[in-house]
């Protein structure tokens, strides 16, 4: 599966659909992915991938929650993950940049989201997809992520870009 490119269209993903290796991830709101999701997508709350606590509750969750959401959707080295939201990208982006923490970098982007998907007419489902639940491992890389102390440590360097 390291022929898919990172940004995938509609076309590409019908035409590897039911590849053994795919993962594919659905970061809509609960009630479209109930009406509408791409055939085997897993669903995935949102709010998983965020701590919610204060005061800054868009911080990942810990490592042990990230373990636990990776292993309830069946994460496994060998998989290639295709991820959607249906909200402009913004969530699918989130989700790949937590892979990248998380050390997984086989992976892509539906270019335009379940939008791209229904719009090319290709078959859709509405009845929930059970993953097989897998142990995955997980190797947590901080460097992608910038910290308070490092932000007010650079600001003003001009060497520095945030």
């Amino acid at each position: 599966m390291a022929d898919l490119p990172l940004l995938l269209d509609a076309q590409q993903l019908l035409d590897n659909l039911h590849h053994p290796e795919l993962l594919i991830v659905d970061l809509c709101k609960k009630s479209v992915y109930q009406q509408a999701h791409i055939p085997n997508a897993v669903w995935v709350n949102t709010r998983d991938l965020v701590s919610g606590e204060l005061p800054a509750t868009g911080k990942l969750p810990s490592v042990e929650q990230l373990q636990q959401l990776f292993a309830n959707i069946g994460l496994t080295a060998n998989k290639h993950l295709v991820v959607y939201d249906d909200e402009g990208g913004a969530w699918a982006g989130r989700f790949i940049w937590t892979l990248d923490i998380v050390g997984h970098k086989n992976y892509s982007y539906l270019n335009g989201g379940l939008h791209a998907w229904l719009a090319a007419g290709f078959t859709i489902d509405n009845s929930p997809t059970i993953a097989t639940a897998s142990s995955p491992s997980i190797n947590f890389n901080e460097q992608p992520q910038a910290l308070l102390a490092d932000v007010l440590a650079h600001y003003q360097d001009s060497n520095y870009v945030l």
